[in-house]
């Protein structure tokens, strides 16, 4: 997420240094981030309501803004579902949804029972099986936008509405009119149903439909689905790349150099897979909190695996200047990952802390 001025952890980085000197390393997310991202959203006249993704980032406290913000979830199993449940009595069965995998035909029968929404895959086997498993419980149709949209035995009388994934097809279609050309198509052979809800891609993290667009550009382009699609009410899952930007990783600096070419920075982390993975599989824009005034955008770099010795390095894109005993502050690090480990001990063996906002953040109107 791209944004010009000031970022969030310019606005609170005292309270991040003095977190930082008697804590690091650990994960931090910004309640006044989240609200911003949430409220924005919520103002989105195209917009009739927002999912939050369970798998995206499930620690207490974001799953708590979700919820009191009026947020439905979407959850890949029931266990996470009844992981909200346990921790969100009051939560009704009618704000979860649960995206069906057709090898658990079990799970998307208990669920549909338990009175959550289930979506199931749009080819004939799997709706015929859940059909007959759900008898008169209403279902979402679940789409792959680069996949051919079935012709024949979409079950329209017992179809409450799509959810729509995207796909690396999808994505590469050059221009939002050949985007929205699909749109049209969609609302023409689906013109009886309701609900239309703009997911995530299901089981590959890659694939963010609206991936480094900003919110206006986000509500433009829901604007322009909604008057391709009049008849549906538009329902909009949590980017990823939103739900990223409110979270960091800060580190303290043990020392820099360059090795093999490639400037680098030593800090105090535990370097395991998963925060390998978490660094060094996507840019992060790396802030020395202790030198704001000599920022510039340093990027971390994306290097193989066998560079990898768990020695808590991170390898960067140009060189930073950085002493001993520096706070750094890794960006982008407010969405778990596929690698993500989280127990007991934290994400990644890392605490994880939630900056509490120090006020509500205006809202939109």
């Amino acid at each position: 997420m791209k944004r010009s001025g000031k970022q969030w952890w310019h606005f609170r980085n005292e309270e991040l240094v003095e977190l930082a000197e008697a804590h690091t390393p650990f994960y931090v997310y910004n309640e006044e981030t989240l609200n911003e991202i949430f409220f924005d959203l919520s103002a989105m006249d195209a917009l009739s309501g927002l999912f939050y993704p369970y798998h995206l980032n499930f620690h207490q406290a974001v799953l708590q803004k979700a919820f009191d913000l009026d947020a439905y979830f979407r959850c890949n199993s029931l266990l996470e579902a009844d992981h909200l449940r346990d921790h969100f009595p009051k939560l009704p069965p009618s704000r979860i949804f649960f995206l069906s995998d057709h090898k658990h035909k079990r799970e998307c029968e208990d669920a549909a029972h338990q009175g959550l929404h289930v979506a199931v895959r749009a080819d004939k086997n799997t709706m015929n099986a859940c059909l007959e498993a759900f008898q008169d419980k209403s279902i979402f149709l679940c789409l792959d936008m680069g996949d051919e949209i079935p012709q024949s035995g979409i079950p329209k009388k017992t179809t409450h509405g799509i959810y729509v994934c995207p796909d690396s097809r999808f994505l590469s279609l050059c221009s939002q009119d050949e985007k929205i050309s699909l749109f049209k198509t969609l609302a023409h052979q689906f013109s009886g149903l309701s609900t239309l809800v703009l997911g995530n891609a299901a089981n590959n993290e890659s694939i963010s439909p609206m991936d480094g667009m900003e919110l206006s550009e986000i509500e433009t382009y829901l604007e322009a689905i909604q008057e391709a699609c009049p008849q549906f009410e538009l329902r909009l899952e949590l980017p990823m790349h939103l739900v990223s930007y409110a979270g960091a990783l800060l580190v303290k600096a043990l020392a820099s150099g360059t090795a093999e070419g490639m400037p680098y920075i030593q800090t105090d982390l535990p370097m395991n897979d998963a925060l390998y993975h978490e660094i060094h599989g996507t840019p992060h824009q790396i802030v020395n909190l202790s030198r704001p005034e000599e920022e510039r955008i340093i990027l971390t770099r994306m290097i193989q695996q066998y560079k990898h010795a768990e020695n808590g390095i991170v390898y960067l894109n140009t060189p930073c200047f950085v002493e001993q005993g520096d706070i750094i502050l890794l960006t982008h690090m407010g969405a778990y990952r596929r690698e993500t480990l989280v127990n007991h001990k934290g994400r990644n063996g890392l605490s994880e802390w939630y900056l509490k906002a120090r006020c509500l953040c205006p809202v939109r109107i």
